[in-house]
Formats: structure tokens, C-alpha cells, sequence
């Protein structure tokens, strides 16, 4: 009885380890955006009501996503296919401000991870409503005082 409890145990264990490694979506979601970007960022705030009400005017920038970036005076690198190094910068003027930081997604390829942007600042987890070589779509949720959600949405199209 124990060796049939232990060959049902080690069957298990290796569907899991089988049925993981085919879901593993993250190298491809980053093969995707390796790239120069246009990226356009609008927020909205959410009521508890359901109410979507838009916030300030949209941003657009240069966002350029690779294995390795030049941020500033040094190179930023990601670690594994997973994730990548991403900066972004003033469209025309790649020399200008540069936000630098790692992006990677889980293993689902559902969600985005935006990892350490700025000094002290925690990592930032986003859906990815869409998802292709020349578009992506996400959305990063804030919570706010009054039962009310900040929305952030990425749209990045392109070069």
C-alpha cells in the first residue's frame, strides 16, 4: 500500500512539474516587448460607485525595452527571460530624463511586474489587458481614501 501511495505521490508531483513548465509564459510576454515603444500613459480615478472619471491629460514617452539599457552613466541588465531592463525617455531626445527600471511578467503571461522604478519604491504588480508584437495594454490599480481606485493604463505601441 505505501509503494502504491508513493508511485501516485511521484505521478502527481511530475504532472505538476510537466503541466508548469508548459504554462511558463513570461519568456515569450518579454520576447514581445524587446523594443523601442511609444508608450502613452492616462490615469482615471474609479468611484466605489462604479464612476470612471479621467485624470489630467495623457503622458507620451519613448519607452525602450531590452535585455540591456543605458541608464544615465550605467548599464542596466535583467536577469533571465523573464524579466528585461526598460528606461524610458522624452520622445525624440534620448538623452534626455531617463526612468529606468525591470519589468517581468508572471508565469501566466496575465500579469506585469514593474520592479523598483525609483529609489525606495516597491514593486508594482499590473493585467495585461493586451499583448502583441506591436501593442500592449496595461493596467496598474492604486487604492485610494473613499473607496475610490486609481487605474494607470500603459499603452505601448511600436516603433
Amino acid at each position: 500500500m505505501r509503494l502504491l501511495a508513493l508511485c501516485l505521490a511521484l505521478a502527481l508531483a511530475g504532472c505538476d512539474f510537466y503541466s508548469e513548465a508548459l504554462t511558463d509564459d513570461a519568456p515569450a510576454v518579454m520576447a514581445d516587448l524587446d523594443g523601442i515603444w511609444t508608450r502613452t500613459i492616462t490615469q482615471e480615478t474609479i468611484a466605489a460607485d462604479g464612476e470612471v472619471t479621467p485624470v489630467g491629460e495623457p503622458r507620451t514617452d519613448t519607452y525602450e525595452v531590452a535585455r540591456s539599457v543605458r541608464c544615465f552613466r550605467l548599464t542596466l541588465e535583467s536577469a533571465g527571460d523573464g524579466s528585461r531592463a526598460a528606461v524610458a525617455y522624452p520622445v525624440g531626445n534620448p538623452d534626455g530624463g531617463r526612468d529606468c527600471g525591470l519589468v517581468q511578467s508572471d508565469h501566466d503571461g496575465l500579469r506585469i511586474i514593474r520592479i523598483g522604478e525609483a529609489p525606495g519604491s516597491t514593486d508594482i504588480a499590473g493585467t495585461i489587458r493586451e499583448r502583441s508584437r506591436s501593442r500592449h495594454v496595461w493596467d496598474f490599480y492604486t487604492p485610494l481614501a473613499g473607496g475610490e481606485t486609481r487605474r494607470e493604463t500603459w499603452t505601448l505601441t511600436a516603433n
